[in-house]
């Protein structure tokens, strides 16, 4: 019985969105399985337990830490929202504002405008 309520709450901490929510379903899962593999004498499983209970409860506690003091932390779903849509400050007048993909943007940026023609030449010599 204690197996089958261990790998429940295993089951349980796959569909946690959120570390904060994670990581104690996580360390009851740890204890379950300890239990489980010291009634049934399988130490591998043993083992593996008592090295991931620290762990969960060192990632749970920095995933509360990091929550409280306001910053997003490692259970924050909306951490990524909240950092695309941040306020960026304007660049000095007079200079150009780099963009990931489009290069420098500014009134004193300039770029040339589209090849007059209209057709580009071959990509390669002889290739027609």
């Amino acid at each position: 019985m204690l197996g089958w309520l261990a790998a429940g709450l295993m089951v349980a901490t796959f569909s946690c969105r959120e570390a904060r929510c994670l990581r104690p379903l996580a360390m009851a899962a740890n204890l379950a399985f300890i239990g489980y593999a010291l009634a049934a004498d399988l130490p591998p499983v043993l083992a593996l337990h008592l090295l991931l209970l620290p762990i969960n409860l060192w990632r749970w506690a920095q995933a509360c830490r990091e929550g409280a003091a306001g910053r997003p932390g490692v259970g924050d779903r909306n951490a990524t929202v909240r950092h695309r849509t941040r306020a960026r400050p304007s660049p000095p007048a007079g200079r150009a504002r780099w963009t990931r993909s489009l290069g420098p943007r500014s009134v004193n940026a300039r770029w040339p405008g589209p090849r007059k023609g209209g057709r580009r030449g071959p990509s390669r010599p002889g290739v027609p």
